[in-house]
């Protein structure tokens, strides 16, 4: 039976993991390793990819790590030989995905607070990133003074949060690889440089814990951050929204000196919001923008 085919080959199947540089599984991964390797270790034809796969829950080091997106979205399935840092698995969840916003601010050590949201980006294609229609000073108070548009790809579990994030094709503009250390040794994670993370901050304060926390951030960054790669960055991602106005705003009140100022003192043709959604706002003359109170 096929259960005892599998019992009688448990050494040599616990031994092809346990040596395998993999360490992360799909299911369609177990799916053509048991097609594979099913004469090699004599497994029955009806033992099926739940049978096997259950078997090595139970008999192995595999485990099951489920991301419940809602639907339309899709449930994401993964599996583990061992432990292995959430952070790895995370980054397999989309093709080409990194880390970013919240998750990318704490990984730069701008944050005091470790973000219970995992926060990761897909660029759309090239295709689908079209310009939008030229900006007038109407449309601009129009969608700025509603709630900011968010994501419903956000998977909850009692252990973990995972927001799924799309951006314009940047073709991964500042995109680095860097060492991260976990509980489970060091890993390298696919995640936006120190300049694009502020960046990104500015354009989407919602992702990245509002914006007294950005502010705190650009101060965090003060003596890391190189002023002229972040106005040629911001210049390269060409956002159609004046963000050099709400860039300038954060370096100024963060204490930067007036050369870093003077990048972002480009033409400032509209009014401009730090954030969408304020009521009680306050405007700031010199760089043409509405911020919170408070701020």
């Amino acid at each position: 039976m096929a259960k005892t085919r599998l019992a009688f080959s448990t050494t040599t199947i616990l031994e092809f993991f346990a040596s395998h540089p993999k360490r992360i599984w799909l299911h369609s991964d177990l799916q053509k390793t048991i097609e594979d390797k099913r004469a090699a270790w004599n497994l029955a034809q009806s033992t099926t990819t739940a049978q096997f796969i259950q078997f090595l829950l139970e008999s192995g080091q595999l485990k099951r790590i489920v991301f419940p997106f809602p639907a339309p979205y899709r449930k994401e399935t993964r599996y583990t030989w061992g432990d292995v840092p959430l952070y790895s698995v995370l980054l397999t969840l989309r093709d080409q995905c990194y880390f970013s916003n919240y998750s990318a601010l704490f990984f730069h050590g701008l944050t005091e607070q470790v973000p219970k949201t995992h926060y990761l980006t897909t660029e759309l294609a090239a295709s689908q990133s079209s310009r939008p229609q030229p900006l007038t000073q109407d449309a601009i108070d129009r969608a700025f003074r509603n709630k900011p548009r968010t994501t419903n790809q956000i998977a909850e579990t009692p252990d973990f949060r995972v927001c799924l994030t799309q951006a314009k094709n940047t073709n991964a503009l500042g995109v680095i690889d860097k060492p991260i250390d976990t509980p489970l040794g060091s890993v390298n994670l696919r995640l936006t440089s120190l300049e694009r993370t502020l960046l990104d901050a500015a354009v989407r304060p919602h992702y990245s814990g509002g914006v007294f926390e950005i502010l705190k951030a650009f101060r965090n960054a003060r003596d890391q951050v190189s002023p002229n790669r972040l106005a040629a960055t911001l210049k390269k991602l060409d956002y159609a929204y004046p963000y050099h106005q709400a860039v300038g705003f954060y370096l100024q009140r963060a204490d930067y000196p007036e050369p870093a100022l003077s990048l972002f003192r480009l033409p400032m043709s509209f009014d401009f919001y730090l954030s969408h959604g304020h009521k009680d706002l306050q405007y700031i003359p010199e760089w043409r923008l509405h911020v919170p109170r408070g701020l």
